[in-house]
């Protein structure tokens, strides 16, 4: 197929996208629908992000990811989707023009707490599009080594959690919090941090 040069394609570093299932049993827990939803509020900077749903009412609720059964489910991989454990697209093989992700290993030393994006170029019309608008944003050059070592997912997709079957069978709104927190146990690394941050 030829290039086409009015054509640019960009994906994304995706961990994985969870189960509708998983999101209809966690949403129901609450008294409505929300009107919007953040899964990465930054209110506490990006270390610390946030869940935020907003009401129809006006209300929010806003957990930390370390706190949220949702978050906490997506991120130890209990309710992502099946394809994403066999993703074609998570092989390092990039067929984009441009990816576009979160930097997770904190690539810009000076990059405060608002979060830090990346940018891999894999053609030149990639790199000729982030010439241009290179003077309008601060950017420093790294590798895919680098970047990979804090995206696994660049690699290779993410492994299901031992118990991710059994929480698809068997997850409710009313058992919802209690399968994870008995399947998601933080490790002993994020314990410390949270005594620590107290």
């Amino acid at each position: 197929m030829e290039d086409d040069p009015n054509l640019t394609t960009v994906d994304l570093i995706c961990h994985g996208v969870p189960e509708r299932k998983a999101w209809d049993a966690y949403i129901g827990r609450f008294p409505a629908l929300p009107v919007a939803a953040s899964f990465r509020d930054k209110t506490e900077g990006w270390r610390c992000y946030s869940i935020r749903l907003t009401f129809p009412d006006g209300t929010v609720y806003r957990k930390n990811h370390t706190d949220d059964p949702f978050l906490r489910a997506y991120g130890a991989n209990l309710c992502l989707r099946k394809a994403c454990h066999q993703c074609k697209f998570n092989t390092g093989a990039k067929k984009a023009d441009i990816t576009l992700g979160d930097d997770w290993g904190g690539v810009l030393p000076n990059g405060g707490d608002r979060g830090t994006s990346v940018v891999l170029l894999h053609t030149p019309k990639g790199e000729a599009l982030f010439e241009a608008i290179k003077d309008q944003v601060r950017a420093e050059k790294s590798d895919f080594q680098t970047i990979a070592a804090a995206n696994q997912v660049l690699l290779e997709p993410v492994k299901p959690h031992p118990k991710r079957e059994e929480f698809m069978e068997t997850v409710t709104g009313e058992n919802f919090d209690a399968l994870v927190k008995q399947w998601c146990k933080p490790s002993l690394k994020q314990r410390v941090k949270r005594f620590l941050g107290k």
